[in-house]
């Protein structure tokens, strides 16, 4: 590696496709297929998203994890109504009123809590306080980079249908959050009785293909309808659908989510007894908040290690991926000692 060459911790997006996927995307492009999913690939997600999480379940390709989420929290609530979710959540803070924007009846209530997970007492209140119909949105793992245990899972989703309030799970880094702490996706999903998740795999080795899930039968009513006037109905969904199945089909995601967690893993244990590091905080994923000593925080941002600031500006994000190398870590918290 040549040493002025960057050194990508900002976020697992920087990796590219996995080698996998490139093989998946090149078999599917030999033939023919009917468009706009009803290509076999497509039909096929049903079975193997029941096989992944032991549930009846459909779902559809989609391009990004904002289009997952915005089209599947708005199709839980047809009418309109109230998302439940911590005051930082990705769907709330970042992802600049997508889900709102496909259904304007929508209304967004943030509840807070720590390490970017909802206590219990303010969801308790807010669901004494409800009328109407409503969704709690739970991620897994969230920008802080925390994950629910299951028990908290099985909590807040008995909580919320014994209100009638329908339960999402913002999965966009779920292998990641499943890998760091021992948990199957099926785990997940039946703890939380999940209606609908919305699951990330660009983040982990896919090229542009996330997905919208529901536990159920059959797709919402209208859905087709809904994704063509959204953009989402995908002519060649087949491509999208064929990076899905290469990363499902035999554990793949989770191979490759093991690998960014076990380069998380390493990074911490280097930062914890680094000088120039005052804290690093909870994480069950591959995202690491690091709180480094203000007199290295310039020579760092001007350094060849790409690292995102956080909200909080006392703290920096670093985020490994399956394509973090040890060489990588090694280089970082070399630098950081030599920095001392």
């Amino acid at each position: 590696m040549h040493p002025s060459q960057p050194i990508d911790f900002r976020s697992d997006n920087v990796a590219p496709a996995a080698p996998e996927v490139i093989q998946a995307l090149s078999a599917v492009g030999s033939d023919n297929a009917s468009p706009y999913g009803e290509d076999d690939a497509t039909r096929a997600l049903p079975a193997l998203l029941k096989a992944v999480f032991g549930r009846p379940a459909v779902g559809w390709p989609l391009p990004t994890g904002t289009a997952a989420n915005a089209m599947t929290i708005s199709a839980l609530l047809p009418a309109g109504g109230v998302v439940f979710c911590h005051e930082r959540a990705h769907a709330y803070v970042s992802e600049q009123g997508a889900t709102i924007h496909a259904n304007p009846a929508i209304q967004f209530v943030g509840l807070p809590g720590y390490h970017g997970r909802i206590d219990r007492a303010p969801l308790e209140r807010a669901l004494d306080e409800l009328r109407g119909p409503a969704v709690l949105t739970l991620t897994q793992a969230n920008e802080f980079g925390c994950a629910y245990d299951l028990e908290m899972l099985a909590i807040f989703g008995a909580l919320a249908h014994r209100r009638g309030v329908r339960v999402h799970i913002d999965g966009a880094r779920l292998a990641a959050a499943c890998r760091a702490t021992g948990t199957s996706p099926a785990d997940v999903v039946r703890s939380a009785e999940a209606d609908a998740l919305s699951l990330g795999l660009t983040k982990v080795g896919a090229m542009d293909a996330d997905a919208a899930i529901f536990f159920a039968d059959a797709l919402p009513d209208g859905w087709r309808t809904t994704m063509r006037r959204a953009g989402f109905l995908t002519s060649k969904a087949r491509y999208q659908s064929a990076q899905i199945r290469a990363l499902l089909e035999d554990g793949l995601w989770l191979r490759l989510a093991d690998r960014s967690v076990a380069m998380a893993q390493r990074l911490r244990a280097g930062l914890e007894t680094s000088p120039n590091v005052l804290s690093v905080r909870p994480s069950q994923s591959n995202v690491l908040l690091v709180e480094f000593s203000p007199a290295v925080m310039p020579a760092l941002m001007a350094s060849r290690f790409l690292v995102k600031p956080w909200y909080d500006p006392r703290l920096t994000r670093l985020v490994t991926s399956y394509m973090t190398a040890q060489q990588d870590i090694d280089l970082l918290l070399a630098w950081l000692a030599q920095a001392a």
